[in-house]
């Protein structure tokens, strides 16, 4: 899996952290989980994997795994995980070659609604290993998404949202993506769709 991808999971763990209060809060019980974001091997990890990304390296699965199992028993799980996506459909987009984000900014609107799906397919394939639809209405991870590897499926969420913020950067969608299918749940393929089910 791409490296944007546990770049972006550590960053939303240490903008959550970094959110939740001051130093104080380190005497109280329970706040164990929130000091994870403020810790020098967190902020080396984080420069560890913006060097991955910069090299265009991916990360191991199991190396993934562990990440995502780490973040999934922390109470605000689905809110890091959520904004992990986000970070991560941004860095994806920006990862697009510069001279096809140039070029597509200044294509005419028809040309760019023709365009921008391309470019959403692109980036999903290479950043979170998923295939979408033409008009990137729906996903599927064929491969490893990392939902097996937490019950319940906490990653989907990332997945999620990460496909929804490359639609906004090349297209004028303005919605959001469901989890239809999940192998954590049983389901053979984890599957999204920008329509409930």
């Amino acid at each position: 899996m791409h490296s944007i991808i546990a770049l972006s999971v550590l960053e939303a763990v240490r903008a959550s952290d970094l959110a939740k209060g001051d130093s104080r809060d380190e005497d109280h019980p329970g706040q164990e989980a929130v000091k994870l974001g403020r810790t020098a091997s967190v902020a080396a990890q984080i420069d560890r994997y913006l060097v991955m990304v910069r090299r265009n390296n991916s990360v191991s699965a199991e190396e993934l795994a562990g990440l995502f199992t780490l973040v999934s028993r922390r109470p605000d799980a689905d809110l890091v995980f959520a904004d992990a996506g986000r970070r991560a459909g941004r860095h994806a987009a920006e990862r697009t070659a510069l001279p096809l984000r140039m070029l597509f900014r200044v294509l005419p609107r028809g040309l760019r609604d023709r365009v921008g799906p391309r470019l959403v397919r692109r980036a999903a394939a290479r950043v979170f290993g998923l295939t979408t639809a033409h008009d990137g209405s729906n996903a599927a991870a064929v491969d490893w998404c990392g939902a097996q590897a937490i019950p319940g499926g906490g990653p989907c969420g990332l997945y999620g949202s990460g496909l929804a913020e490359l639609l906004r950067a090349f297209t004028a969608f303005d919605g959001a993506y469901f989890r239809t299918a999940c192998r954590a749940r049983g389901d053979g393929i984890c599957r999204w769709s920008t329509t409930q089910e």
